[in-house]
């Protein structure tokens, strides 16, 4: 996924933005693009409400438009999607929700249909026709650490940490990305084995590299790529 497109399951908003002008009492995110158009995470300045999606009007049907009344309809829209969990999520996911949680479909097992949601206090659940499974969100990555079982990416594959390396031979090959350690299920995990890797063998260039798995986060099998 490029840094500009659209994560699957984020909130769009039916307020729009003037596309060359910056809305005075907004804060503004980064950019993102979906098919025919684009936008910016938005919020009010200052609300602490989650940001979501706004698109961006083309200058051609802009009209002079107030920014206290684009601000005060984007915070009308985030409270209301903010209040209330959004119907057909798990019944569990239901009864944790709270203000600031987010909620998006995943897609498992040849296309069947879960749901994951994450909230303020960062913890977060992946459903998969059950009861969830509940883990602890890593926002910085993207991923629901389980709390009995793997990595879950935002899009329900599954996620692994290794650390691999660059070195030098006494012969003078070079070996590049020579798997060292792994998997992790944590990314701080391969860290600190990256860590002590370049402490112990500083002639090696250690990183950490992330693997995709299986969809299906109860199955370990499966073409992984980086």
């Amino acid at each position: 996924m490029s840094t500009n497109d659209l994560p699957a399951g984020d909130l769009v908003l039916s307020t729009r933005i003037p596309e060359y002008s910056t809305v005075q009492g907004l804060d503004y995110g980064r950019h993102v693009s979906s098919l025919g158009w684009s936008g910016y995470y938005v919020r009010p300045a200052g609300s602490g409400l989650p940001m979501a999606v706004a698109r961006l009007t083309p200058a051609s049907d802009e009209l002079e438009g107030d920014d206290a009344a684009i601000v005060a309809a984007i915070r009308e829209e985030l409270e209301a999607l903010a209040s209330e969990p959004p119907a057909g999520i798990p019944l569990d996911q239901q009864a944790a929700w709270e203000p600031g949680a987010r909620t998006w479909p995943i897609y498992y097992g040849g296309g069947q249909r879960g749901q994951m949601t994450v909230y303020p206090n960062g913890r977060g659940a992946i459903a998969k026709g059950g009861d969830s499974d509940w883990g602890e969100w890593d926002a910085d990555q993207g991923v629901l650490v389980l709390d009995d079982g793997p990595t879950v990416a935002a899009d329900g594959w599954l996620v692994e940490y290794h650390v691999s390396a660059d070195r030098t031979l006494a012969d003078g090959r070079r070996l590049i990305a020579e798997p060292l350690a792994g998997p992790f299920r944590t990314a701080d995990e391969a860290r600190a084995e990256r860590d002590r890797l370049a402490t112990s063998s500083p002639e090696c260039y250690a990183s950490v590299r992330i693997v995709r798995g299986a969809t299906d986060p109860d199955c370990l099998e499966g073409a992984s790529h980086a």
